[in-house]
């Protein structure tokens, strides 16, 4: 199964996703992530595809996918590795992972990935209690009601403090960071030439 989280900058996704995780973690043999820091995670793979390329067979495991635009940018679609990326995810549950995939925005990664998710799960925050919890309202919805503004649930959920400090939300993701080396690196040589 692949599941979806979305929403505005600091509002909880990545939370909502370890929380998730961290209720399920006793169905999966590995919890893997793209987020070197998440705590009771057992295996750190840059992407899906290190992941598939390192599983024995009859593993259960799900996958943490945070800010998954980054390897599946919508806007560069046809690109040899956002196609890659896409065919792996498609071909996720051929190899038992389950999958939360993270973004600020629905649209912003690939069509593919967001076509095959069976929910997503809209995060709003609704307040802080400090050293407690994190409040959040998850507007719920599947793949019939996605395009639609009428989730199929919503449900008021208290993240617990020690999730919050099972990951560092602040992280800069492996992918990203290779992303981001790379465009300082061209924006030097063109100033150099």
């Amino acid at each position: 199964m692949i599941i979806g989280i979305k929403g505005l900058p600091e509002q909880g996704k990545t939370a909502s996703a370890v929380f998730l995780a961290y209720i399920f973690r006793e169905k999966y043999s590995i919890i893997a992530s793209n987020m070197k820091r998440l705590q009771f995670g057992n295996a750190f793979y840059p992407d899906p595809l290190e992941l598939v390329n390192n599983l024995t067979k009859n593993q259960k495991v799900l996958y943490i996918w945070d800010e998954a635009y980054s390897a599946m940018d919508s806007r560069s679609s046809m690109s040899i590795d956002n196609r890659l990326m896409s065919y792996l995810t498609l071909q996720l549950r051929k190899f038992h992972v389950d999958m939360i995939h993270i973004e600020q925005l629905r649209g912003s990664v690939d069509i593919r990935l967001r076509d095959i998710s069976k929910f997503y799960i809209h995060v709003q925050k609704l307040g802080y209690i400090p050293n407690d919890s994190l409040v959040v309202k998850w507007y719920i919805f599947d793949e019939l009601t996605i395009l639609s503004d009428s989730p199929i649930a919503e449900l008021k959920v208290r993240i617990p403090q020690r999730i919050l400090n099972m990951y560092d939300t602040y992280e800069i993701t492996e992918s990203q960071y290779e992303q981001i080396k790379e465009l300082k690196e061209k924006k030097r040589k063109n100033k150099s030439a």
